[in-house]
């Protein structure tokens, strides 16, 4: 194995020193030259970094659900978002909790289906006020 460390801005670090398989962590440079230096759609652009993080990060902690199984904050996450949205509107940013939380620990069928139930009326419980 080689004794080099291979860096890319704002990607990757590859240190492969002290071990027989390459280990891998993630960093970030913070200063302006490496921000400017970055090409347009190399995959730096705020619309991923937002959905990547939207998908990394856990919510944050809620007393009514401290278990590991967390399907019924799920759901209630979806329901809150959609009661929000029904009695203040779309524009109201507290709703955006709830749309980050199930977002984040929904599994992605149940959401797709849970919405085709939700459009045709056919949602066994109420996400109305």
């Amino acid at each position: 194995m080689s004794d080099e460390i291979k860096i890319e801005t704002g990607a990757y670090f590859l240190h492969t020193r002290y071990s027989q398989q390459p280990s891998y962590a993630i960093f970030h440079i913070y200063s302006s030259t490496a921000k400017k230096s970055r090409p347009a759609g190399s995959g730096f652009d705020n619309a991923r970094r937002t959905k990547a993080w939207s998908r990394s990060f856990p919510p944050p902690f809620d007393a009514r659900f401290p278990n590991t199984n967390q399907s019924k904050h799920c759901w209630q996450s979806y329901s809150d978002y959609y009661k929000c949205i029904n009695a203040r509107g779309e524009e109201f940013t507290g709703c955006k909790q709830f749309l980050k939380t199930f977002k984040s620990i929904c599994p992605n069928e149940w959401v797709a289906k849970w919405d085709e139930q939700r459009e045709e009326g056919t949602l066994p419980f109420k996400v109305t006020v």
